[in-house]
C-alpha cells in the first residue's frame, strides 16, 4: 500500500511539472527560466533601437560619431561616471550600473527626427494626445508611462512641442 502511494504521489510530480510551462503558456504566464520583457518607450534611429535601461555600448557604437565631445561627471547615484553622447538632433544620456554603461535618456532636439509613432518637434500638442492619450498639459507639460520608461513632450505657449524626452525610471 505504502508503495502505491509513493507511486501515485511521484507520478502526479511529474505530470504537474511537465504540464507547468504548458499551463503557464496557455494563461499567459512566465514560468522559471523565461525570461520577462517588460513594455517601455523606445526610439529609433535609423536601424538603431534605443530603449530606455538597455546596455549603452551597442547603441553608441552603431549610432557613431558625436557632434560634440562626450560630457562626463560624476554619477550622484551610481559608482562612475554618467555620460551624455550629442548626435545632430538628438542626445543620450547614460549612467554606470554593475560595471556596465546604461541608457537612462533620450532628449530631442531638432525637428529632423520622430518618436516612432511620428511626433517630431514642431508638432501640435492635439498630435500628442490624439497619439498617446489624454494627459493633463499642466504647464504645457505632456507626460506619459510605460514600464520603467517616461516620454515627455514639452510645449511653447503656442502649444507646438518644442522637446521630446525618453526617461528610465528604476
Amino acid at each position: 500500500m505504502k508503495k502505491a502511494k509513493l507511486l501515485t504521489a511521484s507520478l502526479l510530480t511529474a505530470l504537474t511539472m511537465t504540464m507547468a510551462p504548458v499551463t503557464a503558456l496557455a494563461f499567459g504566464l512566465p514560468f522559471a527560466n523565461q525570461a520577462q520583457t517588460e513594455e517601455s518607450y523606445t526610439f529609433k534611429s535609423g536601424l538603431t533601437e534605443i530603449k530606455m535601461g538597455d546596455e549603452a555600448a551597442a547603441v553608441i557604437a552603431a549610432l557613431g560619431q558625436t557632434t560634440k565631445a562626450v560630457f562626463e561627471t560624476d554619477s550622484c547615484a551610481y559608482q562612475g561616471k554618467d555620460k551624455v553622447y550629442t548626435y545632430k538632433d538628438f542626445e543620450v544620456s547614460t549612467f554606470p550600473k554593475d560595471g556596465k554603461e546604461c541608457i537612462s535618456a533620450l532628449v530631442i532636439t531638432g525637428a529632423n527626427v520622430t518618436t516612432p509613432e511620428g511626433i517630431s518637434i514642431g508638432s501640435k500638442a492635439s498630435d500628442v494626445t490624439k497619439i498617446y492619450g489624454a494627459s493633463d498639459g499642466k504647464y504645457g507639460i505632456y507626460r506619459y508611462d510605460k514600464g520603467h520608461s517616461e516620454l515627455t513632450f514639452y510645449t511653447d505657449a503656442a502649444g507646438s512641442v518644442e522637446e521630446i524626452e525618453y526617461i528610465y525610471k528604476q
